[in-house]
């Protein structure tokens, strides 16, 4: 959930690598897969696109 006023887009997890996924919906090793947006258009979902779920191993 966003704070209020800020734009949230859906994800698009294989563009966003600034993010380690520990949360993201779409990651099959995460504990709390709950995360589905950014703040950032650039990591954005196209419309009509969907993200495919895999296993993504955030960088130690």
């Amino acid at each position: 959930m966003a704070a209020p006023g800020v734009k949230l887009y859906e994800c698009n997890p294989d563009l966003n690598t600034g993010c380690n996924k520990s949360a993201c919906k779409y990651n099959t090793n995460a504990i709390e897969r709950e995360c589905h947006g950014t703040t950032k258009k650039e990591f954005a979902l196209k419309i009509g696109q969907t993200a495919e779920t895999k296993n993504y191993t955030p960088p130690v």
